[in-house]
Formats: structure tokens, C-alpha cells, sequence
């Protein structure tokens, strides 16, 4: 197996590793309860009640891609690197402590959580390769991707047998790749926009991807068939930033209201969009500031 260094003599990772050792056995865990919503002002981490109710601070930290574990417990988040911490607040952990190389050069773009809580998967804001990490910040190892190629937003499916991404010179398509075959499936042709990445996220499921591509919401199945359009509430362009909630009734996304000055979240129905019978409900209205990066935590087990 074939090693590359991030620097000469410093830090060396093994390429080409199996993506197959990645590949779960056994079956697909039943869907979460949902917990509370978590997001960033970029200067500290906040969280409220799905309703809006029980807002509190979580921490004083400029964070972004905010993720939950899967037993609603440990929360990740990336600013320059990528740390861990108590999803109700306390000690960050810099995972990528023992490989200062890649925290400097190369940074996190994003990070996601495998299914099992086990491993990370994360993509290098500069140099743009999927890497994975153990969640206790050992074992990094170089997933694929060849440096500077553009990959970005890795998502690990809900089985674990896929990992969905953004391939940024394939005009920005979104892309999931087979964890036992290796075989990369375009999901979303992309938007002609090259540079421009779309955010997504699977459904609980694993059978549905909603994501946003300037400027309208869309859902597809996660075999690349079945394309339609969610169409937002009138009041808005689109909704980005979106997540499922954990039991996948609802999608949480981020919009600036018409002649608003704060970016808000809101609460959608999951599968038709509030244009279409659905509705739309903000979580952080009386938050008075803009919110970004959410994620929906499953409730704690």
C-alpha cells in the first residue's frame, strides 16, 4: 500500500486505502426520536427546542458544520480544524491534535459522523481530499481524491455503505461513491456552476437526498432518479443549509425572509415543501440574530 507525505519527514498517511473496510455489515438502524436544533452566529454555538422554546448558549465558539453524533451525545464542529465536544457544552477536543500538517494546510471544509458514532469523514478545505478519523482522533487516513481536485461536504449515507460528496469540477454535482465497490454514481448533474457547491442531506432513510441549487430546493432519489422541486414558502428564494430531522418528517433549513435583515431557521415538511400543502415554521425567530450552520440532533440515548 502506498504512502503520501503532507510534508517531507513530518506526516505521511496511507494511500488507497480499501474504502471496503469502511462498509458496515448488518442491517440499518431504526429511524432516531428527534432532539434539539444546534446552530452557529459564528461566534458562539446555540441550542432551542425544534418549537423555539428552551433557547440557550452552548458555548462561546466561532464554529461551523455543526454535526451530532448518532446517540445525540458529542457534537463536532470545524473552524481551521476539527474538534469534538459534550453536545451540551464543555471541553472541545482538537481531533486533528496529532496531525498538525493537516490541521495547518490543509484545514476542514466539512465533517459528518459514520452511522455507527465509530469514525469521521471530512473533506481538506485547501487541498480537497476525503480523509477519515476515528472519533477519538486517531487512525487518519486518506479516503480518496487527488490533491486540489475539489471534493467537498462528504456525507456519510445512513447505512454506511455510501458516502455522498461534491465534486466542484464536475460543475459542482453531487456525487456518492460506494464505500465495498468503489464506484462513483452522479446523483445531480449539477448547476452549470462550477465553484458554486449545492448542500444536501440523506434522509434518514438513505433513500431520498434533499439539496439546494442556486436558487430553488430540490429532493432525488438517492439512485439519481425521481428528481423534483420542493418549492420553498413565498415569502423566500429558497431554503439553504438544509437538514432532515432525525425521524425524517421534517427538513430544517436557513432563509432570509423578504425585507429581512437576520437569516432564520425554519421547520418544513419533509417531503412536499411548504408551497405544497405543507408549512413553515421558524425555530429562531425571537433569537434576534442570524443563524447559521444547523443540525438536528437526535434526542440523547
Amino acid at each position: 500500500m502506498k504512502k503520501f507525505c503532507l510534508s517531507v519527514g513530518k506526516v505521511c498517511l496511507l494511500a488507497g486505502v480499501t474504502l471496503a473496510l469502511l462498509a458496515p455489515s448488518g442491517t440499518q438502524a431504526k429511524a432516531a426520536r428527534n432532539g434539539p436544533i444546534l446552530f452557529s452566529d459564528y461566534t458562539h454555538i446555540w441550542k432551542v427546542k425544534p418549537d423555539g422554546t428552551g433557547l440557550r448558549k452552548v458555548a462561546r465558539k466561532a464554529a461551523w458544520s455543526l454535526h451530532a453524533s448518532p446517540n445525540g451525545r458529542q457534537l463536532i464542529y470545524t473552524h481551521g480544524g476539527l474538534f469534538r465536544m459534550p453536545i451540551n457544552g464543555g471541553r472541545s477536543v482538537n481531533l486533528l491534535k496529532r496531525y498538525p500538517i493537516v490541521a495547518r494546510f490543509a484545514g476542514v471544509d466539512w465533517a459528518s459522523w459514520s452511522p455507527n458514532g465509530k469514525k469521521i469523514v471530512f473533506a481538506g478545505s485547501n487541498d480537497t481530499r476525503i480523509y477519515v478519523i476515528n472519533a477519538n482522533g486517531r487512525g487518519l487516513r486518506y479516503l480518496f481524491g487527488k490533491y486540489r481536485t475539489g471534493l467537498l461536504h462528504p456525507v456519510w449515507s445512513p447505512n454506511g455503505r455510501e458516502i455522498a460528496y461534491i465534486d466542484v469540477n464536475r460543475n459542482s454535482s453531487l456525487m456518492t461513491v460506494n464505500l465495498r465497490s468503489g464506484k462513483k454514481r452522479v446523483i445531480y448533474p449539477g448547476d452549470g456552476i462550477a465553484g458554486t457547491p449545492v448542500d444536501f442531506d440523506w434522509h434518514p432513510s438513505g433513500k431520498r437526498i434533499a439539496f439546494y441549487a442556486p436558487y430553488r430546493n430540490w429532493m432525488i432519489n438517492s439512485n439519481g432518479t425521481g428528481l423534483r422541486q420542493i418549492s420553498p414558502n413565498a415569502a423566500f428564494v429558497s431554503y439553504e443549509d438544509l437538514v432532515f430531522s432525525p425521524d425524517g418528517s421534517e427538513i430544517l433549513g436557513r432563509a432570509l425572509p423578504v425585507g429581512g435583515l437576520t437569516s432564520e431557521l425554519w421547520r418544513l415538511d419533509g417531503f412536499n415543501g411548504a408551497a405544497d400543502g405543507g408549512y413553515a415554521e421558524s425555530v429562531t425567530g425571537r433569537f434576534g440574530g442570524s443563524a447559521f450552520f444547523p443540525e438536528w440532533a437526535p434526542r440523547a440515548r
